[in-house]
């Protein structure tokens, strides 16, 4: 069976049999993280109880509309998830093993045809043409200075 058989099959049984709907606990465990949002990852929030602060966010925000649309959000997300792991589990199954020796082959082809009796080499010059312009103008040492024309990344 070819990959794309494979995705096929797993989408096929993933449409076809219904996800069960997840334990109210792990639903709304999964709602109370997201509703913390970034702020307790930051520092000096370690001592901080996150089961606690969920509590008081997930209870204060009930019956909100955002809440109502995170909790639709978080819903159709674990749905999702839910699929991409029945999928994976198929894919899983599958025996790639002579699809790997192709791409073993194909690899082995593609070695033997490269040429490699040319050399390019790319210089990044910049830091350069800034130092020999701080040794000819000692003023600009402590100087913010940009080398380039056009769109500066740096």
């Amino acid at each position: 069976m070819t990959i794309d058989a494979a995705a096929a099959s797993a989408e096929e049984e993933s449409a076809q049999c219904e996800e069960p709907a997840p334990a109210e606990t792990s639903a709304t465990d999964t709602l109370k993280y997201h509703l913390l949002g970034p702020s307790l990852t930051k520092s000096g929030q370690d001592g901080v109880d996150q089961q606690r602060v969920s509590e008081i966010i997930y209870n204060a925000s009930k019956g909100s509309r955002f809440f109502n649309n995170e909790k639709t959000k978080d819903k159709n997300l674990t749905v999702r998830i839910n699929r991409i792991l029945a999928r994976k589990r198929q894919l899983e199954r599958l025996d790639l093993s002579h699809d790997l020796r192709k791409a073993d082959d194909y690899i082995i082809e593609l070695e033997l045809s490269r040429d490699l009796s040319q050399t390019i080499v790319h210089i990044d010059c910049d830091a350069f043409y800034a130092a020999v312009e701080e040794l000819d103008r000692p003023e600009l040492k402590d100087v913010p200075m940009a080398v380039g024309q056009g769109v500066l990344t740096t």
